[in-house]
């Protein structure tokens, strides 16, 4: 990674449209897809560190990482050649996963009596302090939630 881009870590709430409400309506909103779609048109600008997608498990489709690969993963990998033409900095690959905190059948929960120093069942969670021990980096969570500035 470059340390002319500010490095940035993406937390996204997606969960696959297919998986659908009564009444018809996906139970995943379309600013999340969008929102990270749109993102990933600015990925020139960014140093991005890691995407982790993941809602609450759903009933039909629990995995989004099918989803993601069909949607984001191979749509950058199709155009980045087409992309680094016009913008060179733009990164070759970009790390997808899912949440640590969503691939149980029963998400884990905030508890304010736990004791978290023990990261061993949040990977996702891990990963990021472990990578902002050593480098800055913003944290952007997802549609219609704020962005964190770790040091």
């Amino acid at each position: 990674m470059t340390s002319d881009k500010p490095n940035v870590w993406v937390y996204s709430d997606l969960s696959d449209p297919r998986d659908r409400r009564s009444g018809g309506h996906p139970q995943t909103d379309p600013d999340d897809i969008v929102s990270l779609a749109s993102f990933l048109l600015n990925a020139d600008r960014f140093n991005i560190v890691s995407v982790v997608v993941g809602s609450t498990n759903r009933i039909n489709l629990q995995n989004p990482m099918p989803f993601v690969e069909q949607t984001f993963v191979n749509a950058y990998r199709s155009d980045i050649k087409r992309l680094q033409q016009q913008f060179p900095n733009a990164q070759s690959e970009i790390n997808f996963q899912w949440s640590s905190l969503t691939q149980k059948t029963n998400p884990h929960q905030f508890n304010p009596k736990r004791d978290y120093s023990d990261l061993s069942e949040f990977n996702t969670v891990k990963q990021l302090i472990n990578f902002a021990k050593n480098n800055p980096v913003a944290v952007f969570l997802g549609a219609n939630h704020r962005a964190c500035d770790c040091h």
